[in-house]
């Protein structure tokens, strides 16, 4: 007698669920999601990533395409791979992809997205966003710190100078010194050797890396399991303990009237703080987070650029000949380049760019989030989606760059010398695009372009080993993206 109901609440279950699958079947297709790969449980298609998710991205969009649905955990997350999808993104429907997600690791470290690059967007966003700008990135204040530029530049070409006739030198240090200095005294007042800041700031930045957790926030014993949520507690505390010591001394020296120097970056903030007829609020809390976040991202996109710059030249050394040739010839018989003759190097220029197409400092954008539900190319894109867009796929794209693997500054000059960086031309975006486009690229590029002409200038350059088209270039994946190996290389003192 029993097993007739039985029989019946089983047809039963299984024609829900047959109806289930199909009305899931025919939302789906009616929406019409971009394409996607096949997910495991739990985990979504995290574990396609590997080491190196930029380019198993990359590998992933030939098969699925340009616009692909992926799901980490489960945060369905959109990958854009080509210029024509950026611009779709970044241009044509910029207001509707300009927010950021929450994600665990940056809001804490960034004092619930208080900075501005992870800042959602809003009016927040727009004002503190304005700050930098006005106080720090515009083209009047970038000159402003023109000396500041020049004379750290000197203690490298000293320090080159002081070690050629001692083996290799090691220029991933080198540039490391010269980013962090720089923008030390710029943002907070004091060289980095000062107390040793860039290196306690440094610390807790490469501790961003942890994103890549942030996939699994929806486990919230896995982060306990893992180590991440102490990990994160622990470098959030220090963080906020160093960013603490430097407000007080700036403010102490403030106070005092023996301030180090000039009027820094932090002693503007903190006197916006004071002041309450401006627009902005700014806690203690925004401040910490603005300097972490100006801090950060102006040393390690510097620093990284001039490392592949310099890692590309000694690589290919017809093209450090050619660059060399340009840059004595604009120097005649002076011992220095200076920034006003920057403007006539175009091949210096043009290898920058192609270097920044090969290696952009964050291979993977900072990761969008969709505000509302819309289209892209017939596809439905959903409401709150991540969006990561490849910087490093695009870059190499062969149906836009010939020979999109090999190093060939000569691409941009000519009728090519128009394509920039700076978020306009879509096939090259090492910065972004679009309203959240890194406003710092004209902060950090005048460093880059005096940094690599002066030592061409003064120095001739080989590889500390072997043969240069041998060297090894492989890549370290993480928020951005460093050399795995440290850049070392022979120096002699060119004679005119």
């Amino acid at each position: 007698m029993l097993l007739l109901p039985v029989l019946c609440i089983t047809v039963c279950c299984f024609l829900f669920l047959h109806l289930l699958h199909w009305r899931c079947s025919v939302t789906k297709a009616a929406k019409h999601l971009p394409p996607s790969p096949p997910k495991l449980p739990l985990i979504g298609n995290l574990h396609q990533l590997g080491s190196l998710p930029h380019r198993s991205l990359h590998d992933m969009s030939k098969k699925y395409g340009p616009i692909m649905l992926l799901h980490f955990g489960n945060m369905p997350t959109l990958v854009i791979s080509t210029a024509d999808m950026a611009a779709e993104v970044m241009k044509a429907q910029d207001h509707i992809f300009s927010s950021r997600p929450v994600l665990k690791v940056p809001r804490r470290l960034f004092y619930g997205g208080k900075d501005i690059a992870f800042a959602p967007y809003g009016e927040y966003w727009r004002q503190c966003r304005k700050l930098a700008v006005l106080h720090l990135l515009s083209s009047k204040k970038v000159q402003s710190f023109r000396h500041v530029r020049e004379e750290e530049l000197s203690k490298v070409i000293d320090l080159v100078s002081s070690k050629h006739t001692l083996g290799p030198i090691d220029m991933t240090d080198v540039f490391s010194f010269l980013a962090k200095q720089t923008i030390s005294r710029i943002i907070i007042g004091q060289s980095s050797g000062n107390e040793d800041w860039y290196k306690k700031i440094e610390a807790v930045i490469k501790e961003c890396s942890l994103i890549m957790g942030d996939y699994f926030a929806w486990l919230p014993w896995l982060s306990h399991v893992t180590g991440l949520e102490r990990k994160l507690n622990k470098t959030c505390e220090w963080a906020d303990r160093v960013l603490e010591t430097i407000m007080e001394k700036r403010t102490k020296e403030m106070s005092d009237g023996d301030g180090e120097g000039e009027e820094c970056f932090v002693d503007i903030m903190l006197n916006i703080m004071e002041d309450a007829s401006t627009d902005i609020y700014l806690g203690r809390d925004n401040i910490k987070a603005i300097i972490m976040d100006t801090f950060g991202a102006g040393t390690e996109s510097t620093f990284l650029t001039m490392n592949w710059v310099m890692s590309e030249l000694i690589r290919n050394p017809q093209v450090m000949k050619k660059l060399q040739e340009q840059i004595r010839s604009i120097a005649g018989s002076r011992s220095r380049i200076q920034e006003d003759d920057l403007a006539e190097m175009a091949y210096l220029k043009a290898v920058i760019k192609e270097a920044l197409r090969l290696h952009p400092p964050g291979p993977l954008l900072v990761p969008r989030e969709v505000i509302q539900d819309t289209t892209i190319r017939g596809y439905h894109i959903p409401c709150g989606a991540l969006v990561l867009v490849n910087a490093w796929a695009i870059g190499r794209d062969p149906k836009v760059w010939d020979n999109p693997n090999d190093f060939r500054p000569d691409r941009f000059l000519g009728s090519t010398s128009h394509v920039d960086y700076k978020g306009d031309d879509f096939k090259l975006i090492p910065f972004g695009g679009g309203r959240r486009a890194c406003p710092g690229i004209g902060f950090a590029m005048p460093i880059v372009e005096l940094a690599i002409a002066n030592l061409l200038l003064k120095f001739d350059w080989l590889p500390d080993v072997g043969k240069a088209k041998d060297m090894n270039m492989d890549e370290v994946f993480g928020l951005t993206l460093s050399k795995k190996t440290t850049l070392y290389a022979l120096a002699t003192p060119h004679e005119p």
